[in-house]
């Protein structure tokens, strides 16, 4: 069997771990949320002394950066993470996000801004993201296809519910 140096000689692990009921995991001493919608799937956990990527079903879901040093990779492959290829690449398509319009009518989605219309306003829509288009779901009207103009990835795939007052001072 061979030691543990040479087990992660290129400086990077991966392993699998399940999610937990609360979607709150511990690796290593760091903490990792994914949420409770999460709780039960399998995750790939590919890190290095730099980054750490989360993925579900070989789509990468999280990147972040992680402050793992060298000491915790060698415990990580003490406890059963193996030497990892080269890092997770993200999903082209992630399918459909969700977004909550502003008091305008304007989304925001991968760094584009994309108006709707005053009878759209805080409204939330659904929209099918692919590399050349976004196709917005306007509720039971129509379906709006616009030119995606940027290549950044989505970052979130739900939207935020409206706020509400919790309280009148």
């Amino acid at each position: 069997m061979p030691s543990t140096t040479t087990a992660w000689a290129h400086g990077r692990v991966e392993f699998d771990v399940v999610v937990p009921p609360s979607g709150n995991m511990r690796v290593a001493g760091k903490q990792f949320w994914l949420g409770p919608a999460r709780a039960g799937q399998a995750v790939r956990f590919w890190a290095s002394t730099e980054v750490t990527h989360l993925s579900i079903a070989g789509a990468r879901v999280k990147s972040v950066r992680t402050h793992l040093t060298v000491a915790d990779l060698a415990r990580l492959v003490t406890n059963g993470a193996t030497n990892a290829g080269p890092p997770p690449r993200p999903a082209l398509e992630p399918g459909t996000v969700q977004r909550l319009a502003d008091r305008t009518g304007v989304v925001s989605i991968c760094g584009q801004r994309i108006g709707l219309g005053r009878d759209y306003a805080r409204c939330t829509v659904s929209i099918a993201v692919s590399a050349t288009t976004l196709a917005i779901e306007l509720g039971d009207r129509d379906v709006r296809i616009i030119r995606r103009t940027t290549i950044q990835p989505v970052r979130n795939i739900k939207s935020r519910p409206p706020r509400t007052a919790t309280s009148i001072s």
